[in-house]
């Protein structure tokens, strides 16, 4: 049975990681009372004592507005940490699989989907550092593979980390009745983390490299959070709790799924997976 150490194991994504993962491999979690990311000493002891045949990296300060607070701190964990973590993955012989995010295609124009050959200028601090960190652990780690993540949603999950994501935000104002507005000039992938995880052994047996690891997705997230409302039985909420807006700047964060598929990733658009979710849940 394949090791796979994960860190972050205190957060959204990579506590369902090691919850669902454990069985079909020996997973090691590491949350951030385990593991300090910014002591490379630390690092490499705790790395090379698990023998991990591949690290998945989900550690980070993920916050934007954290990031714009302190890029000192988001420095020191999202592109310090990522390199203490590559260092060890190769002294220790791992693959390494470093959560990266579809931030790093802010600052883009056009309305196409974007490609993970395109060149980057990333107008925010969380999206620097991950687009620094991306290059830093390519340098570092032979077997790398960087996932440009999604925006993803799922439901509370017992003795998993929560976060709002699109679901929770439509359920907030549903149950609050405090309106919520959402841009319709916002387009960017929405992905149920189910199937996150559920592609991480396809992803192993890819070729290395940089992925857009995600649902794709043409609606605006005022028309996803339609869907949300519709699916909930509260369509007829919709225009008293959803406030659409037009940004001054259109965003396009949607990711081309070419590559990712062609490697045999595969993940359903965002409407289906959030229909996928729904059924899951029983709701």
């Amino acid at each position: 049975m394949q090791t796979l150490l994960i860190t972050g194991t205190g957060g959204f994504v990579a506590s369902r990681m090691a919850r669902d993962l454990d069985g079909r491999y020996r997973v090691v979690p590491a949350a951030h009372r385990d593991l300090d990311l910014t002591d490379a000493d630390a690092c490499r002891r705790f790395i090379l004592a698990a023998r991990p045949d591949a690290v998945l990296h989900f550690g980070a300060v993920s916050r934007i507005d954290v990031c714009e607070k302190d890029p000192a701190l988001a420095h020191r964990v999202n592109v310090l940490g990522t390199q203490h973590v590559a260092r060890a993955c190769a002294e220790a012989g791992a693959a390494m699989v470093l959560a990266s995010s579809d931030q790093v295609y802010t600052g883009l124009d056009g309305a196409q989907p974007h490609r993970e050959d395109e060149a980057l200028a990333p107008t925010n601090v969380y999206a620097r550092t991950k687009l620094e960190a991306e290059r830093i652990a390519a340098s570092l780690c032979e077997r790398f593979y960087a996932l440009r993540l999604t925006w993803m949603f799922d439901l509370p999950v017992r003795f998993c980390a929560s976060s709002l994501g699109v679901v929770g935000m439509c359920a907030g104002a549903l149950v609050t009745g405090r309106p919520v507005r959402v841009a319709s000039n916002d387009h960017r992938g929405m992905t149920y983390v189910r199937e996150v995880i559920e592609n991480i052994p396809a992803l192993l047996a890819a070729p290395c490299g940089v992925y857009n690891f995600g649902s794709e997705n043409f609606l605006s997230t005022h028309e996803v959070c339609l869907r949300v409302f519709e699916r909930m039985g509260a369509a007829h909420r919709a225009a008293e709790l959803l406030e659409p807006f037009q940004q001054e700047t259109p965003r396009n964060l949607m990711i081309d799924a070419a590559k990712q598929r062609a490697a045999g990733i595969l993940f359903s658009n965002t409407s289906d997976a959030l229909e996928r979710m729904f059924t899951e849940y029983r709701l």
